[in-house]
């Protein structure tokens, strides 16, 4: 690490956090803990290993796949249940648009630090596919309307 990386560390860290906090707070509410740390502890090594095999001489770190892992949760949960927004859809579109935009390499380019894409892409499909089958499972009926209605009602 050197001076030009430490200057995005701490507001990538940041940046990672906030995201965790902003879209994990609501999922954890309504999956419950189990559920929701079953999708980091997985979309951690997933997004990982998905870096570490696109390009192995590559040293990275930090929580962007989790947080990718978290927008695919979101993106898919809001599709099952379109009803439920804790997290404002907003929030989904802007982060698949700058997953693509570092994708094109134009962030690497303009601001000279490296993407981990892979890891972002690894975390984002492993959120999707993750929360699909937790939907299969029938998980999606936590994030129903009718689930708050129906506890105020009884």
């Amino acid at each position: 690490m050197d001076a030009g990386d430490s200057a995005f560390f701490l507001p990538h860290a940041l940046f990672n956090a906030l995201g965790i906090w902003i879209l994990g707070r609501p999922l954890e509410a309504r999956a419950g803990t189990l559920a929701f740390a079953a999708l980091v502890l997985f979309s951690a090594a997933a997004s990982n290993l998905a870096q570490y095999y696109w390009s192995p001489q590559m040293v990275f770190g930090g929580m962007s796949g989790v947080v990718y892992a978290l927008v695919g949760g979101v993106f898919v949960l809001q599709r099952w249940q379109p009803g439920w927004r804790d997290v404002p859809a907003g929030i989904v579109a802007l982060a698949v648009g700058w997953l693509l935009l570092c994708a094109t390499g134009l962030v690497t380019y303009v601001l000279g630090v490296g993407v981990a894409n892979a890891a972002h892409f690894g975390g984002f499909i492993s959120g999707l596919l993750l929360t699909l089958l937790y939907c299969l499972a029938g998980g999606a009926r936590h994030f129903s309307d009718n689930t708050a209605g129906n506890s105020a009602a009884a």
